[in-house]
């Protein structure tokens, strides 16, 4: 019955979906560029000529709009998408809604999982499927869900047993979130963190420098590969980096969680509340969401 219940949800979700995808994009920077890295990797160019000339713009810009080059992991998924359709935004958009999606049947797997009683894994699919934050943010052609889908991928494949193939795998999804958004990163010390509490000390070698080595030989061979192009970014982030613009974040982030929830309080203390339960709970089941920590944490 629940499982119908969560398969009626995502049903719903694509409905919804449906009606949210539009012709066409708003304002914006992120999407194009994401989109003009696809369209070079699809054969239309090359990669060095398009980071030469953004770089050119970037660098006469009067402030910064975005880096040379985003992360080449969300223009390698578009790419096939974009040779097959063209600029055609309505299926790029679905594209990356099909993400969420998966997602949120991924996400029931996760719950299911660590409450066996069932119900508030629907529940969580629920609340999720139906977001309209979610649901609005499906209009666009971003990497969030992209990067979304191969972070709980991550977390449902570290609690699989510890066969060779699942930590191959695992090290390669890690990879690859790292590869769309390098905030990906933060999920090596996750399963390091997660492994360390979670296995037996005889398994570290395996269960840690498996996926860790996985990692590490992919990531050469992408800097390899693929040029740079994100040292503006961090140049502006670290320059940038003080305690009110710290607050500012802090904040605009627990506003948005509470916008998800539609509390009958002001977002920030909607999202404020949310995150004190969601401590209260990590807490109380540290050992077995030390991962999940560590990865909010970081």
């Amino acid at each position: 019955m629940l499982a119908w219940i969560t398969i009626l949800a995502i049903l719903l979700q694509v409905y919804l979906v449906s009606n949210v995808i539009h012709e066409g994009h708003n304002w914006g920077d992120d999407f194009a560029l994401y989109i003009h890295q696809a369209k070079v990797l699809a054969g239309d160019g090359t990669i060095s000529a398009l980071a030469k000339t953004n770089r050119f713009s970037m660098q006469h810009s009067e402030k910064l709009i975005g880096p040379y080059l985003y992360p080449p992991g969300f223009p390698i998924l578009l790419s096939p998408v974009y040779s097959m359709y063209g600029l055609d935004f309505k299926v790029l958009k679905w594209f990356c809604a099909i993400f969420l999606i998966a997602s949120i049947a991924l996400f029931y797997r996760l719950v299911r999982a660590d409450l066996p009683e069932g119900f508030w894994a629907v529940f969580g699919v629920v609340l999720l499927a139906m977001n309209d934050e979610l649901l609005l943010f499906t209009d666009n052609v971003l990497s969030d869900l992209p990067f979304f889908f191969f972070c709980l991928l991550s977390f449902y494949l570290l609690k699989l047993p510890n066969t060779p193939i699942r930590l191959i795998l695992l090290g390669c999804t890690v990879f690859y979130a790292y590869l769309i958004r390098d905030i990906g990163v933060v999920l090596l010390p996750s399963i390091i963190g997660y492994q360390l509490f979670n296995t037996k000390r005889s398994e570290w070698k395996k269960t840690i420098l498996l996926p860790l080595g996985v990692f590490v030989i992919l990531l050469a061979g992408s800097k390899f590969y693929f040029p740079g192009g994100q040292e503006n970014h961090y140049q502006e982030i670290l320059k940038a980096s003080s305690a009110p613009s710290y607050f500012f974040k802090f904040r605009y982030y627990l506003e948005w969680l509470g916008a998800c929830f539609k509390l009958p309080i002001e977002n920030f203390f909607s999202g404020l509340l949310i995150l004190c339960l969601a401590t209260i709970g990590t807490i109380l089941n540290w050992r077995k969401n030390v991962h999940l920590t560590i990865f909010l944490l970081s």
